[in-house]
């Protein structure tokens, strides 16, 4: 892993994981398989349900996120256990968050 990584807000790339939902992927390690990214939710975006193989952590950055009964707004902090699953997910008013844990191609 670097000594140093910098992306600035408008760096990185930013890529479609689900309808309405964008990640940017600021660091990938490869030793521990752990991802840390941006994920970017428009108005209304379903976030699938899926399982958790490793433990994920968020922080809402903007925006609210509801699942189920749980409301997540700016500020808020998530994490997953391992083989938990993790219910849809809706933003009502668009979110950015800030994820780490593991790798995937997409949200389903």
């Amino acid at each position: 892993m670097p000594g140093s990584v910098t992306i600035h807000s408008d760096g990185g790339v930013w890529r479609t994981i689900s309808p309405g939902i964008e990640r940017k992927i600021l660091l990938f390690d490869r030793e521990t398989k752990m991802q840390s990214s941006l994920i970017r939710s428009a108005k209304g975006a379903v976030f699938p349900a899926h399982e958790h193989e490793m433990v994920e952590e968020c922080v809402i950055l903007e925006g609210s996120v509801r699942l189920g009964s749980i409301e997540l707004s700016a500020g808020d902090y998530q994490l997953m256990a391992p083989g938990m699953p993790h219910i849809a997910a809706v933003s009502d008013t668009g979110a950015l968050m800030f994820v780490r844990g593991e790798r995937r191609a997409t949200l389903s």
